[in-house]
């Protein structure tokens, strides 16, 4: 009985948990989710892999010197270490994942730690007259 009670109590509790969670996640948007895991994509991605598969219509279509798929593997590289090469590919991937980074970290700073952000609860000032 004690046990059923503990894990009925532990699933609320979870529910409780992911929902808050979810809720945080709607209020800020998924922006940075998206950057986030865009750059943890091509950082994990082998930049020397000739894969077939594309999302790109470009490359779809048979043109093979799109400039967004250059700078995907520009930052592919880039995060590999491979700065010459990144730079060779395109020479905008590195300032990609500055801007992308710091574009995650602000969305973040702004929604978690700013309590002047909209999302927070603001205190209504009552101007004397």
């Amino acid at each position: 009985m004690i046990n059923q009670f503990h894990r009925i109590t532990s699933q609320k509790i979870r529910i409780v948990v992911l929902s808050k969670i979810r809720m945080q996640l709607f209020k800020m948007g998924y922006e940075p989710i998206i950057w986030f895991v865009a750059l943890l994509w091509l950082g994990l991605s082998d930049p020397h892999a000739n894969t077939n598969f594309s999302l790109c219509p470009l490359k779809n279509t048979g043109i093979n010197d799109c400039p967004g798929c250059g700078l995907g593997r520009s930052v592919s590289y880039a995060l590999h270490g491979e700065f010459s090469q990144s730079f060779h590919i395109h020479f905008l991937g590195i300032p990609t994942i500055i801007i992308l980074t710091f574009r995650v970290c602000s969305l973040l700073s702004t929604k978690f730690f700013n309590p002047h952000s909209i999302h927070h609860k603001q205190k209504e000032t009552i101007w004397p007259t």
